[in-house]
């Protein structure tokens, strides 16, 4: 059985990645435990020598969101932040809502770490 979660969010990048760059962060498709794909946009332009298609990877998605074993999502998110080249920036958040409150957790890009945080709940005085 196990215990489930729901996810939501997206992160984007400062600039578009490479090819080459794209496909040394792209996670692999093999991996169970995997949460994540590159976010990618695409054009389409004819061209004198037929249909060229442009890719543009701007950042990362979740793959599920729906009731997800989400043991390992921050080290497969980890693993994509550590291969992104020096210059480009991740912002944005995923957040994971477990089945029992108040279990919540976001996942923020802060430099080259990914930094899990978790609400704080207070009771205001009287």
């Amino acid at each position: 059985m196990g215990y489930y979660s729901y996810l939501t969010g997206e992160m984007t990048f400062s600039r578009s990645l490479k090819r080459d760059e794209a496909t040394k962060a792209r996670p692999p498709e093999s991996d169970p435990w995997q949460f994540y794909k590159l976010t990618e946009e695409k054009e389409t332009r004819e061209t004198y020598e037929g249909t060229l298609t442009i890719t543009r990877v701007t950042g990362t998605e979740l793959i599920h969101t729906d009731q997800v074993k989400a043991y390992e999502w921050e080290s497969r998110l980890r693993m994509i932040v550590e291969k992104l080249p020096d210059d480009v920036t991740v912002s944005g958040y995923f957040e994971r809502i477990g089945e029992e409150q108040p279990d919540m957790e976001r996942l923020y890009v802060k430099g080259r770490e990914v930094v899990s945080v978790r609400p704080t709940i207070m009771w205001p005085e009287p």
